[in-house]
């Protein structure tokens, strides 16, 4: 059984700049926790004594504070130290695994309350974290089940990218990779060094038994870009690329990326017309509905916006400006100070 990743490129820097894009796209046979790393394996366990001591300490066991207190688990809560200490100071990967998201204890839940939906079958829980979803099918009277998820980072770290000179760097730093969640980008300035870099994560991931899915590779670049040629066939090259949210263009143009939330931000405020309109809401509430409801729609992905014109700063003023006109129903022709 085999985890198909799709690999993409594409550019958000200038110059020539080549970045691929690592997201899981299909998984299935691997076990929670692979390579060792569940913190709660038993006699013979590959985990580190250190990491496991370190993890017990840090973590508790506990079934409260969600939709199945049946069920106990190792988390990280509001009562660890980790809980309030910054990111980075955590010394592991991110404890992803530690947290009950929400999907999964609704899932959970109505597998405990639906027990004929897997009683004397077999289930296998894709992306499991936690693992209360297996949990839950086991207790459920499931046949057979099998906890599947993966860690990324884990073969980025071994195929030696934190050591490769390979890379762009940005205010001194040498960065090679971006890793967000299961969205891992690998940049260069050179094709030949992309091309490196993506060889050494590619047999890194052979190794745990990942396949490179071409037909969710596509190739984009800031210069000149040609296509990708690889065992598995041909390589899509395109012009732009939606990355979590945003779209990163080839010329590094982001107006119409402006464009497109601030039409996407007038549509959320008209949506709100009715709320707006209403007189049983104080004016106060209005505007806290609009911060929290409209702006951010508008923002979303900011951080990757390039302004180069004074004309789109003054747009975005323009639509806070129009916002705050339909909130107390001034017409565009009427003067108001603040």
């Amino acid at each position: 059984m085999a985890l198909s990743p799709g690999w993409r490129v594409f550019a958000s820097f200038p110059m020539n700049h080549y970045f691929v894009l690592w997201k899981a796209v299909r998984s299935s046979g691997f076990p929670l926790f692979p390579w060792g790393h569940c913190p709660w394996r038993g006699t013979g366990s590959l985990l580190d004594p250190g990491m496991k001591a370190f993890l017990e300490e840090n973590t508790e066991v506990t079934s409260s504070g969600s939709l199945t207190p049946e069920i106990q688990l190792r988390l990280l809560t509001p009562r660890c130290k980790f809980w309030w200490e910054r990111a980075d100071l955590w010394p592991f990967r991110d404890p992803y695994w530690a947290i009950y998201w929400p999907g999964g204890q609704a899932l959970s839940r109505y597998l405990l309350d639906n027990p004929d939906a897997v009683r004397g079958k077999s289930v296998l829980d894709i992306g499991s974290g936690c693992g209360a979803t297996a949990i839950a099918a086991k207790m459920s009277g499931a046949l057979r089940i099998l906890a599947n998820d993966i860690d990324p980072k884990y073969i980025m770290r071994n195929a030696g990218l934190d050591e490769a000179q390979a890379g762009i760097k940005i205010a001194g730093r040498n960065i090679n990779n971006l890793r967000y969640a299961d969205d891992i980008t690998l940049m260069a300035e050179s094709e030949e060094e992309l091309k490196s870099l993506l060889m050494k994560v590619k047999e890194e991931s052979e190794k745990a038994g990942l396949k490179l899915n071409i037909e969710k590779t596509k190739t984009m670049a800031s210069g000149p870009n040609t296509s990708w040629q690889t065992e598995g066939g041909k390589m899509e090259t395109v012009a732009d690329f939606i990355f979590l949210g945003p779209k990163i263009t080839a010329d590094g143009d982001y107006s119409h990326e402006m464009k497109r939330y601030l039409l996407l931000g007038r549509k959320a405020m008209t949506n709100l017309d009715s709320i707006l309109k209403s007189g049983d809401i104080t004016l106060l509430t209005k505007v806290r509905i609009v911060k929290a409801m409209v702006f951010p729609v508008v923002t979303y992905g900011c951080e990757s916006w390039i302004i180069k014109k004074k004309a789109e700063c003054q747009r975005i003023g323009a639509f806070e400006l129009w916002c705050w006109r339909l909130l107390v129903r001034a017409p565009w022709t009427a003067r108001r100070s603040n």
